[in-house]
């Protein structure tokens, strides 16, 4: 446990090992089903605990997993340093070149909700709650799919730290062959720390469960849609809302803040 003990003297962020008070809610996973029996777990506080973390793990001979939000969790993780990245949540928006920065804790909730005042969205999955950063590594398969492909091909560049611990910036010049992979590969290439990747347009969605209604702006309303028929911009199934308190002002009375 002493190669644990030391990164409390190297991090800004929390290290907890189990028994210590905090560690059975940092280490469980979205999926409470799920059991994650790992050795301790590190919130990263930066990028640059990120860096110290892989280098200590690369001398120590330790294992370190990757969850920002804890979709996707498999229970493989026995005995490994689960690394958190919740407080890498910057998020930016730049409404000109219709680009946002986000960190690796970032939720798509929260960008819809930045791109939403400038008209704008990115390429959310079927839930706000879902980190950008999982999702979008894993391919990132959108509601927006049909016009603007996977949400893998809108990324313009990754900040990584790599297997040595090296903070890098990825793109398709710099190292077009690790930007290749990243963009839906998965993340066992590199830490991915933030990224960046272009906005479009919000189309507007019609749907409602009694009757069809008009919703406004995608990001107002979350794209969070399901049930039949086509809305503009090229999106299938816009219908029922399909998580609870989803709705809209003239669709069951309830209105959808952007999320």
């Amino acid at each position: 446990m002493s190669d644990l003990d030391d990164l409390r003297g190297m991090l800004r962020g929390r290290v907890l090992v189990a028994g210590e008070e905090g560690f059975d809610g940092a280490s469980r996973a979205w999926n409470l089903a799920v059991d994650q029996p790992v050795a301790a777990v590190v919130e990263a506080a930066d990028a640059d605990d990120v860096s110290a973390l892989v280098r200590h793990a690369r001398r120590s001979g330790l294992t370190v997993a990757v969850q920002p939000t804890g979709h996707g969790a498999s229970g493989a993780v026995e005995g490994v340093v689960l690394l958190r990245t919740g407080a890498l949540d910057g998020v930016e928006v730049d409404p000109v070149r219709r680009i946002a920065r986000v960190g690796a804790g970032v939720s798509w909730g929260r960008v819809q909700e930045a791109a939403a005042a400038h008209g704008l969205t990115g390429l959310p999955g079927s839930s706000p709650v879902v980190g950008v950063t999982g999702y979008t590594l894993g391919g990132g398969l959108s509601w927006f799919g049909r016009r603007h492909g996977w949400a893998a091909d809108s990324v313009r560049a990754f900040e990584v730290v790599d297997a040595e611990g090296e903070r890098a910036r990825v793109d398709a010049v710099s190292d077009p062959d690790l930007f290749w992979a990243l963009r839906g590969g998965g993340g066992d290439f590199a830490v991915v720390t933030a990224m960046e990747f272009d906005l479009y347009p919000a189309p507007e969605l019609y749907g409602g469960a009694g009757g069809v209604g008009r919703l406004g702006g995608v990001a107002g309303a979350g794209g969070v849609f399901r049930g039949h028929g086509r809305g503009p911009g090229g999106v299938d199934g816009v219908g029922e809302p399909a998580h609870p308190g989803a709705g809209a002002d003239g669709v069951g009375g309830r209105h959808v803040p952007g999320w």
